[in-house]
Protein backbone atom coordinates (compact mmCIF):
# COMPACT_ATOMS: atom_id res chain seq x y z
CA UNK A 1 0.00 0.00 0.00
CA UNK A 2 3.01 2.42 0.81
CA UNK A 3 4.50 1.28 -2.36
CA UNK A 4 1.74 1.95 -4.05
CA UNK A 5 1.13 5.64 -2.77
CA UNK A 6 4.77 6.08 -3.76
CA UNK A 7 4.51 5.17 -7.07
CA UNK A 8 1.17 7.58 -7.73
CA UNK A 9 3.00 10.61 -5.94
CA UNK A 10 5.98 9.91 -8.29
CA UNK A 11 3.49 9.40 -11.15
CA UNK A 12 1.92 12.55 -10.31
CA UNK A 13 5.27 14.69 -9.85
CA UNK A 14 6.13 13.86 -12.99
CA UNK A 15 3.49 14.86 -14.83
CA UNK A 16 3.76 18.80 -14.35
CA UNK A 17 7.63 18.26 -14.49
CA UNK A 18 7.12 16.76 -17.88
CA UNK A 19 4.28 19.72 -18.78
CA UNK A 20 6.77 22.34 -17.71
CA UNK A 21 9.89 20.61 -19.55
CA UNK A 22 7.47 20.14 -22.51
CA UNK A 23 6.52 23.96 -22.24
CA UNK A 24 10.35 25.14 -21.83
CA UNK A 25 11.10 23.07 -25.22
CA UNK A 26 8.15 24.88 -26.94
CA UNK A 27 9.58 28.28 -26.03
CA UNK A 28 12.98 27.64 -26.72
CA UNK A 29 12.16 26.25 -30.32
CA UNK A 30 9.70 29.17 -30.50
CA UNK A 31 12.49 31.71 -29.90
CA UNK A 32 15.17 29.96 -31.85
CA UNK A 33 12.78 30.19 -34.45
CA UNK A 34 12.14 33.68 -34.42
CA UNK A 35 15.97 34.50 -34.55
CA UNK A 36 16.07 32.68 -37.62
CA UNK A 37 13.49 34.50 -39.42
CA UNK A 38 14.91 37.94 -38.06
CA UNK A 39 18.50 37.59 -37.45
CA UNK A 40 18.95 41.48 -37.95
CA UNK A 41 16.09 42.62 -35.67
CA UNK A 42 17.39 39.60 -32.81
CA UNK A 43 20.66 41.51 -32.78
CA UNK A 44 19.51 44.65 -32.37
CA UNK A 45 17.01 43.90 -29.62
CA UNK A 46 19.87 42.01 -27.44
CA UNK A 47 22.31 44.63 -28.42
CA UNK A 48 19.52 47.24 -26.47
CA UNK A 49 18.87 44.90 -23.94
CA UNK A 50 22.49 44.37 -23.01
CA UNK A 51 23.63 48.13 -23.45
CA UNK A 52 20.41 48.92 -20.81
CA UNK A 53 21.68 46.63 -18.28
CA UNK A 54 25.28 47.91 -18.88
CA UNK A 55 23.66 51.54 -17.90
CA UNK A 56 22.40 50.47 -15.15
CA UNK A 57 24.98 48.45 -13.35
CA UNK A 58 27.17 51.09 -14.03
CA UNK A 59 24.98 53.59 -12.71
CA UNK A 60 24.74 51.21 -9.81
CA UNK A 61 28.07 50.85 -9.07
CA UNK A 62 29.52 54.17 -10.17
CA UNK A 63 30.25 56.30 -7.03
CA UNK A 64 28.05 59.11 -6.45
CA UNK A 65 28.95 62.55 -7.07
CA UNK A 66 30.32 65.01 -4.18
CA UNK A 67 27.37 67.25 -2.64
CA UNK A 68 27.23 70.71 -3.96
CA UNK A 69 27.35 72.08 -0.75
CA UNK A 70 30.29 70.12 0.11
CA UNK A 71 31.91 71.55 -2.84
CA UNK A 72 31.21 74.88 -1.94
CA UNK A 73 32.07 74.90 0.99
CA UNK A 74 35.46 73.48 0.14
CA UNK A 75 35.56 76.56 -2.00
CA UNK A 76 34.58 78.65 0.22
CA UNK A 77 37.57 77.77 2.82
CA UNK A 78 40.16 78.05 0.20
CA UNK A 79 38.78 81.27 -0.83
CA UNK A 80 39.28 82.43 3.20
CA UNK A 81 42.73 80.52 3.59
CA UNK A 82 44.07 82.83 0.50
CA UNK A 83 42.95 85.86 1.85
CA UNK A 84 44.48 85.20 5.06
CA UNK A 85 47.81 84.90 3.27
CA UNK A 86 47.47 88.37 1.82
CA UNK A 87 45.70 90.02 4.79
CA UNK A 88 47.02 91.45 7.88
CA UNK A 89 47.13 89.44 11.05
CA UNK A 90 45.04 91.78 12.54
CA UNK A 91 42.38 91.29 10.17
CA UNK A 92 42.77 87.77 9.10
CA UNK A 93 42.78 86.49 12.75
CA UNK A 94 38.77 88.09 12.72
CA UNK A 95 38.03 85.78 9.98
CA UNK A 96 36.30 82.27 11.01
CA UNK A 97 37.86 79.11 9.53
Amino acid sequence: MIMERQRMSRGEASSPTNRVTEHLREGYDSATECVANHPTSSVLVMFGVGFGIGLLLGHALAEPPPDERTRMARFGHQVLETMRQYMPDAIASRLRA
